[in-house]
């Protein structure tokens, strides 16, 4: 599988990449390493870095053409300084809709790889006909402190579980 992994250089992309990288699946990572550290991406077949920010629409598209990714892992978010909220923002509010939107018109997937090459029937697709949420109220709180809910009108609900 090719998977694209925003924040790769993150506690949570670099443990993904660790694990993933080894089955043999080709990896590509957007990050700024804002908080990531450079030396958890090195310099390794199946694996491709490109640091930069989520938030430049340019650069995101860039990477999905380049790449062509079949699985997006959305895992970048801003934190580093409580004082910076417009970097905040554009990281974690449009990088987000940047990502969503890239991954939607290359027709990625949602689903995990384990799960991909199953072919699992709960599995879904975002496709230029899937509809993401417009706004936060459209997340249905989670059942449990650790999973999150993703109703769609045209599909059953994509549920996200971090384990």
């Amino acid at each position: 599988m090719r998977i694209l992994i925003t924040g790769g250089a993150g506690c949570l992309g670099s443990n993904l990449i660790e694990h993933w990288l080894p089955l043999g699946h080709d990896i590509f990572v957007i990050d700024n390493f804002a908080t990531g550290k450079r030396e958890v991406v090195p310099d390794t077949k199946g694996l491709t870095v490109r640091q930069g920010s989520i938030a430049d629409e340019r650069l995101v598209q860039e990477c999905f053409e380049a790449f062509s990714p079949q699985i997006v892992v959305h895992a970048a978010a801003s934190y580093k300084d409580p004082d910076d909220w417009t970097e905040d923002v554009r990281t974690n509010v449009i990088g987000s809709i940047v990502v969503a939107r890239a991954a939607r018109a290359h027709a990625c997937s949602s689903r995990c790889p384990e799960r991909a090459r199953q072919g699992s029937s709960s599995s879904r697709s975002l496709s230029a006909s899937s509809s993401l949420p417009r706004r936060a109220s459209e997340l249905a709180a989670p059942e449990r402190p650790q999973e999150w809910v993703c109703p769609s009108p045209r599909s059953a609900a994509l549920r996200i579980t971090c384990r």
